[in-house]
């Protein structure tokens, strides 16, 4: 009796524990590669409107 209560507790508390850590690291996991799309992005947004703008330069001329 006294050892199934123990058993369950344990596995409860073991249960929480790897749900937290699991969060955890899918949040952390889902932060760097929004991160990263995001700098990606904003790299090729970048050298398409200084590319633009240098076109546009140059064709003005």
């Amino acid at each position: 009796m006294v050892d199934e209560m123990v058993d369950e507790m344990v596995n409860k508390m073991v249960d929480e524990v790897v749900n937290k850590m699991v969060d955890k690291m899918v949040d952390k996991m889902v932060d760097k590669m929004v991160d990263k799309v995001v700098d990606k992005m904003v790299d090729k947004m970048v050298d398409k409107m200084m590319g633009k703008m240098v076109d546009k330069m140059v064709n003005e001329r």
